[in-house]
Parts: structure tokens; sequence; C-alpha cells
């Protein structure tokens, strides 16, 4: 007795294939559920005006493309798979009459559930008054519902959107240095532009974008009064991602502004951030050139006495005490009573009896008391104590008593694991300035 497995050809695979997408295309409109006088909207088409030298887009030197252009599009077409608009077909197989009828079969079916469990919850009530009640069901989707959920109902096209869409690829481009940009729309009703397609109530959208030339920078300086922290920054200023002769780009200050903010951090400025960089546009000086300027507001203080904020210059901080809270729980308050261990000028506070070494506990502190504070050391300080695996939480928070920095780091004993990282300080908002 033998028996022998039988597998499908290639070609025979390729039949089913092919059978399936004829099925899917011919199974079900897409505009099923397109309500007279809206149409579906087919796809969007982007046109960047080109160079008639080059015959290449206005903008390809700048790295701005159709593609971040259509992520900005406030009105997308349905998916679209390898064999079409698959969530849509799956969306229209739904039928709305059906729908209906099985929501109402659902209710009463739920209904009818939910009275037994009433019937229920009295009897074991009257057995036991502190029976905790069985709640109720909630009604079931139909199959229809279930379709609709794991698909996607048709997009409409809608002229607010479409509109929206074109204002926003010109904020867009605007932030790029294309300040004089021009972007125009039409929708194209595939009814009115083909006879074969008469019947079908779908619409494309076209954008036509002219970028025109873009602003370039012609002069950039650093206009900042506070002395301490231009002579931090000093060496940053030969590798400035801002560059005289290259397109005015937001994305580029916005970058700059980072990366200034963590070489702060690096040096001991742990109460700043990028909010109090902020830049001045001067567009006026002709010839689509702009004069850039960078500045750096003061840190602000509140005067209890007079009740307003006073400019202080920033301040580079050297930590002081560093204290490890070993058995920390979110409850504890200055009434707690500690017992305190003391390795290498670093205090260990506990409730109980350690269970881990006090000198692990010290060697996984990265930094030391009277050096400057360093960010990158705060995190990897926070990943050495993570990585011994008793801890839920590592909160690492700073008070600036005496002067300098002083660390407090909590440790809260479990398996999940979060970070926190709490500051002390008055804190205000910077101007980008543009």
């Amino acid at each position: 007795m033998f028996h022998k497995e039988i597998y499908p050809s290639s070609f025979n695979l390729f039949l089913l294939f092919t059978g399936l997408i004829s099925l899917f295309a011919v199974s079900c409109s897409q505009t099923k559920y397109v309500p007279e006088g809206s149409y579906l909207l087919a796809e969007n088409v982007i046109e960047i005006k080109t160079d008639s030298s080059t015959n290449q887009s206005l903008l390809n030197k700048s790295g701005v493309t159709a593609d971040n252009l259509s992520s900005i599009l406030k009105q997308k077409a349905n998916k679209k798979i390898i064999i079409g608009k698959f969530h849509l077909w799956l969306y229209n197989r739904s039928n709305q009459r059906r729908i209906d009828k099985g929501i109402e079969k659902k209710i009463n079916k739920a209904f009818k559930k939910n009275k037994k469990i009433d019937l229920k919850n009295e009897r074991k009530k009257l057995k036991d008054p502190y029976f905790k009640e069985i709640e109720h069901v909630d009604r079931k989707n139909t199959f229809g519902e279930s379709l609709r959920s794991a698909g996607e109902e048709p997009v409409l096209v809608d002229s607010l959107k479409i509109a929206k869409s074109a204002q926003q690829m010109s904020l867009y481009l605007i932030k790029k240095g294309y300040f004089l940009n021009k972007v125009a729309y039409e929708v194209v009703y595939l009814n009115e532009v083909s006879e074969r397609k008469r019947n079908e109530k779908k619409a494309k959208v076209i954008y036509r974008v002219t970028p025109n030339k873009p602003y370039k920078i012609s002069k950039y300086d650093r206009a900042i009064k506070d002395v301490s922290i231009e002579k931090v920054l000093l060496p940053l200023k030969v590798d400035s991602l801002i560059r005289i002769g290259a397109n005015f780009d937001t994305d580029i200050l916005e970058a700059e502004r980072k990366r200034l903010t963590k070489h702060l951090w690096e040096n001991g400025f742990y109460y700043f951030n990028q909010e109090f960089i902020f830049y001045k546009v001067d567009s006026t000086v002709g010839n689509k050139k702009i004069e850039l300027s960078l500045g750096i507001q003061n840190f602000k203080v509140k005067d209890l006495a007079r009740d307003t904020l006073i400019d202080k210059p920033h301040k580079a901080f050297k930590l002081g005490e560093i204290r490890i809270y070993a058995d920390h729980h979110p409850k504890d308050d200055y009434s707690t009573f500690y017992s305190i261990e003391e390795i290498n000028s670093i205090k260990i506070y506990h409730k109980e009896k350690l269970k881990i070494k006090p000198s692990l506990l010290v060697n996984s502190v990265i930094f030391k008391s009277g050096e400057l504070y360093k960010k990158s050391l705060e995190e990897a300080t926070y990943k050495k104590f993570m990585g011994l695996g008793t801890y839920r939480s590592v909160s690492i928070r700073y008070d600036s008593i005496n002067g300098n920095l002083n660390v407090n780091i909590y440790l809260e004993p479990s398996k999940a694991q979060t970070f926190n990282v709490a500051t002390d300080g008055t804190q205000t908002n910077g101007l980008f300035g543009i």
C-alpha cells in the first residue's frame, strides 16, 4: 500500500492567484458605499515644476521630494496593496441591511443573557452579601461590522481637506526656504474625462507645485551676551550646521539648537533647555538672501519681593553631595527613618538591611562629587542601576542648595522598570524668533 502526495504546479498556483485577483476585482464595486453626489478619492498626484534646462525638479537639490509633500496631505486615498485596494474591498463586502438585522439580534441575545446574570447575582447575594456581582455582557459585533472594522471605509473627495493640504504644502516649502512658492490644485472627475469610466464616481486630485527660487543664508552670526556660555560654545562654531550659501531651513535651525543644548548639558548647564535659544531672521536684505543671528536668553528667576521675573546669566553647576536611597518607596517622606552608610563620599540611605553590596551601589554611580554635571554620565548611571536587575524604578533628582547640584538617587525595588528624571528650579520658555 502506498500513497502519493500531489503538490500544485506553478501553473496551477498562477491560475489560483489570477482567479482570486479576478474575483476581487469584479465581486464588489469600489464605489458601493459612495453617496450620490460624492466621489471616491482615486489618487493624489503631485507635480513639481521642472527646470527647463535640466528637466529636473526645481526641488532636486534641496532634498525635498514628492514623497515629503505627500506625507503632509490631509486626505489620502484608500490603502493599496499588490492586488489593489483590498481594505476598501473588504469594507464593501459588508451589507448594511444585514448589519442592521444582525445588530437587532445581537442586542436581544445580550439582553436575555444579562437578565440571567441579574437573576444569578440576586441568588448569590442572598447567600453571600459580599458576593462580587457578575458584570453584564456587551453586544457582540455582527460579521458585517467585523468586516468594516478590518477594512477601510471609502475616502471621499473633500474640498476643504484638499485646500488645507495645499496650504500645508506651501507652509512646508516656506520652512525649507521657498518663501515665494505656489501650490495649485485641480480635481479631475474620471467620469468626465473617460467614456469608459462614465459611470464611476471617482476623482483624482492633482497638486501643481511651483517652488520658485529659494532664499539662501548670506550672513550668520551668534549674538550671545552670556560670556560663560559663549566661551563653552566657541569650539562648536567651526562645525555649525548652519552654513552661509545654504537654503534657509527651519529643520536645520532646530537641529542646531539641539546640538548646542546637548553640548551645554555636557558642561554643567543642568537647567538649560533649547527654548532659551532663539533666532533673528532678516529677509528684507533683497535678492532672496537672509541674514541670520542666533541669540540666547538669560535664565529667569522669580523675585518674590517684587513678584516679577528677573534675568540672570546661566550657571554651570558642579555636583555636590551624592545620596543613594537604596529601598525607596513613593510614600516615603521627611519623617521616614533611614540608616546611613558612607563609601567614597557617597551616602547610602536604607530602611532595612541592604540586599545588595554597598560597594556595588557606589560603583554604579559614574559621576563624582566636585565634577561638572554631564547629561551623558547621568544616563550612564541610570543604565548601570537598571542593569543590576533588582529595581522597579530609578529616579535621579537634583537640588541646587548652596550653589552646587546635589544628587538624590531613588531606587525602588521590584520587577517592572521605569525611568524618571525630575528637576528643581525655575525655567522659562525662550523664543524661536521666527
